[in-house]
C-alpha cells in the first residue's frame, strides 16, 4: 500500500496529478505486484524502501534547501531499512569485508 502512495505522489510531483493517479492505478493492477504484495515477502519491503528513497531524493533536490539534509537522511534510512529487510546477510558481509581490510592493514599488506 505504501508503495502505491509513494508512486502516486512521485508521479504527481514529476508529471502532474493525472499522471500520478495513472501511475498508481497501473501499479495497483499489475499482476506481479499484487501477487508479491499478498505473499508479503521481503522483496515488497525492498520495493517500498526504494520508492521511498527516490521520493526523498527528489524532494531533497527540488524542495527548500534548509530541509535538504532531513530528506537525505530519510532517504538513507529508507535504503538501510530495505537492506535490513532482506536479512542480516548484507550487514554481515559488510562487517566481514571491513574486518578483512583491518587485518591487512595490521599485517602491512
Amino acid at each position: 500500500m505504501w508503495t502505491l502512495v509513494v508512486t502516486c505522489r512521485l508521479g504527481t510531483r514529476l508529471y502532474g496529478q493525472g499522471t500520478g493517479l495513472m501511475a498508481g492505478l497501473m501499479l495497483a493492477t499489475t499482476t506481479g505486484f499484487v501477487l508479491e504484495a499478498r505473499t508479503l515477502r521481503p522483496d515488497c519491503l525492498v520495493i517500498a524502501s526504494v520508492a521511498t528513497a527516490i521520493w526523498c531524493w527528489h524532494v531533497a533536490e527540488t524542495g527548500a534547501s534548509e530541509r535538504r539534509r532531513h530528506w537525505l537522511l530519510a532517504m538513507y534510512a529508507a535504503l538501510g531499512a530495505g537492506t535490513l529487510a532482506k536479512g542480516l546477510v548484507p550487514v554481515a558481509l559488510a562487517w566481514r569485508r571491513g574486518s578483512i581490510g583491518r587485518e591487512r592493514g595490521r599485517r602491512g599488506g
